[in-house]
């Protein structure tokens, strides 16, 4: 076995030390494909932009929703109880009359109106006089709504569970509050908006 041949995978110059082939070959590919490397860890980069993006465009767009439902609330309760006062000098003047059937056309056409569910006239004593539910008249008050409504002083908006708002405003005579209109409104829901994907 003397021939002067090298057994392979010995370097007589270099004993004790093996260079591995694979490792010399992996850094040589990426000496030569570096250009493909960084497209990668571009790809990478832009995808994790993408995500952090998306998350922040999507707790933005939650948080705006919040906002403009609290301000959707608010605008229909003060117009709600905007609306109520004219319809009570409206109907303090009938009243005073005695002219209910007028009243009961003036709660008919209010009933018509987008979302207004229901309108209750009630006496000072607690009992329904006109309502646009017919079921209502002659029950008391108070078997369909809080007790609180007789007692209030000027024109309040409240919510009315699952029923949406109740506006509660005192019908005043000269001398003596005659009755408390009620007026059931069911607020739309105005934030049907369908994110863009």
């Amino acid at each position: 076995m003397s021939d002067g041949t090298i057994p392979s995978g010995s370097d007589p110059g270099n004993t004790g030390r093996y260079e591995q082939p694979d490792q010399k070959d992996a850094v040589g590919i990426l000496k030569r494909q570096w250009h493909v490397l960084l497209i990668i860890v571009l790809l990478i980069a832009l995808g994790a932009l993408y995500l952090w993006k998306n998350n922040a465009v999507n707790s933005t767009r939650e948080e705006v929703r919040a906002q403009a439902a609290r301000v959707i609330a608010e605008r229909n309760t003060e117009l709600l109880r905007l609306v109520s006062v004219p319809l009570v000098w409206a109907v303090r003047g009938e009243m005073m009359r005695g002219n209910y059937d007028q009243i009961n056309q003036y709660l008919i056409n209010f009933v018509r109106e987008p979302h207004v569910q229901d309108v209750i006239l009630a006496k000072a004593d607690g009992v329904i006089l006109l309502a646009t539910n017919k079921r209502l008249e002659g029950t008391p008050v108070t078997d369909s709504f809080p007790a609180s409504v007789l007692q209030v002083e000027k024109a309040t908006v409240s919510s009315l569970e699952g029923r949406g708002l109740m506006s509660a405003s005192p019908v005043m005579g000269l001398n003596r509050k005659l009755g408390v209109l009620i007026v059931v409104y069911a607020a739309p829901n105005t934030l049907e908006i369908s994110p863009r994907d």
